[in-house]
């Protein structure tokens, strides 16, 4: 593997993100970099006052606010699939299960609802804290039978 010979404050920080979220191997292979310069990046990005550390201060910034966006859109489309589910147990209650068109209809917003339902969980999955390797079994279902 050939080594890059200088990376830019920016670049490094990229190398610290990168390696806390892949790993280092990964980190000094796309960033052609030995693992003792992301070392010595990490130890840059600790210094008070240093660029990297500044450059470092804004990345994670944003990246949080990112997530936080990313956590009330989530928090708004479980909102959204709620209120939908609601509707459609009220108008499966006034639907007369004579009429073959009503069925379908209704049968087409079941399953819309549950694709959505799937997004949510889904969505869930995505921002369940990282510590347990088989993730939050909170509210599965499946989990809560054994």
């Amino acid at each position: 593997m050939g080594k890059r010979k200088h990376l830019d404050d920016h670049q490094k920080v990229e190398a610290i993100l990168f390696a806390e979220m892949h790993g280092d191997p990964a980190a000094c292979e796309r960033f052609k970099i030995a693992p003792r310069t992301l070392h010595s990046y990490r130890a840059l990005a600790r210094q008070d006052g240093s660029e990297i550390a500044k450059i470092c201060t804004a990345y994670r910034a944003a990246l949080a606010t990112d997530d936080a966006k990313a956590e009330d859109f989530a928090a708004w489309l479980l909102q959204q699939v709620r209120e939908a589910g609601g509707l459609l147990v009220e108008k499966a209650r006034q639907a007369d299960a004579r009429n073959p068109e009503a069925l379908r209809v209704l049968n087409e917003h079941v399953a819309t609802l549950l694709d959505h339902q799937t997004a949510t969980t889904y969505i869930d999955r995505l921002f369940a804290p990282t510590d347990d390797p088989e993730g939050d079994p909170e509210g599965d279902p499946e989990a809560e039978a054994d």
